[in-house]
């Protein structure tokens, strides 16, 4: 099981006069933090630090979309681990 969600927070600089940059980021609990039950814990540190939620979703990867996702890896020694661990 994955949780993910696209956090956002205002960038340092400015892009335009009058207009803030904004970085998106995509988090994604891992399965075993879900298990645990510390999703809740993870994402409050997040909004402390100044991080802003915009969506949330809890999501159960199939083989086949984990090794999608992962795709860039998998030439690495740790690819079929990952993909099975997600």
């Amino acid at each position: 099981m994955t949780r993910e969600c696209a956090v956002s927070r205002r960038a340092s600089g400015r892009t335009e006069p009058g207009r803030v940059e904004v970085e998106r980021t995509l988090l994604i609990i891992k399965p075993d933090a879900v298990r645990a039950g510390n999703a809740g814990n993870i994402l409050a540190m997040l909004e402390g630090e100044g991080f802003r939620v915009r969506a949330l979703r809890m999501e159960h990867l199939t083989q086949e979309s984990a090794g999608k996702f992962y795709a860039v890896h998998k030439e690495r020694p740790f690819y079929g681990e990952l993909v099975e661990f997600m």
